[in-house]
């Protein structure tokens, strides 16, 4: 698997380990080019969100949701850049 499939796996089943991890591996500095700035944007909303924190797991229907909003967001940006997000 991909890096995008095991970020999304561990985030699904752990996300107070994933995200953190996650949030490293894709920091706006290991980012080049205009993209960069969107992920700093969406990583700084994220944590605002949350606080910077993450339950340690997710029952099965908060991963269905999580699931379910983690695709609903790659189709509107991939209909925002034409690209694969």
């Amino acid at each position: 698997a991909g890096l995008r499939a095991r970020c999304f796996e561990a985030a699904c089943r752990r996300p107070a380990a994933a995200f953190p991890e996650a949030f490293r591996l894709v920091s706006p500095e290991a980012c080049e080019g205009s993209g960069a700035v969107g992920v700093k944007r969406l990583i700084e909303a994220l944590r605002g969100r949350t606080g910077g924190r993450y339950p340690e797991t997710l029952s099965q229907v908060e991963q269905a949701v999580f699931c379910l909003g983690y695709y609903q967001q790659r189709q509107h940006w991939y209909r925002e850049t034409g690209d694969e997000a």
